[in-house]
């Protein structure tokens, strides 16, 4: 599970390269990627503009008040978000390793 805003996507106006690099090398060994957000924006038109539409196996857009933690099945998954509280919410519920967009390196 991957976060958009400040996540995968920097300053509202360029894509996380480091990021994108760890997801292809997820596509190469087959893990599935869900981008999870609660964007205000279009998104749509943004993955478009962005050229990131079919990366994702699934694209789960929330409301803002509800929580991400209700829409990841923990079974076998990871949560990457640069939001400490959204990190913590899913650690400490689910179970399940998360990391900020600043630790992708160790993934590798």
């Amino acid at each position: 599970y991957i976060d958009y805003d400040d996540c995968l996507i920097l300053d509202k106006q360029k894509v996380n390269t480091e990021l994108i690099s760890f997801l292809y090398h997820c596509i190469n060994n087959r893990k599935k990627l869900i981008l999870l957000t609660k964007h205000k924006g279009n998104l749509k038109q943004e993955l478009l503009h962005f050229k990131l539409a079919d990366l994702f196996d699934e694209v789960i857009h929330i409301p803002e008040h509800e929580e991400k933690v209700s829409y990841i099945d923990s079974h076998n998954a990871i949560f990457i978000d640069d939001s400490f509280s959204e990190r913590r919410k899913v650690k400490e519920n689910l179970g399940i390793n998360v990391f900020d967009p600043e630790m992708i390196d160790v993934l590798f």
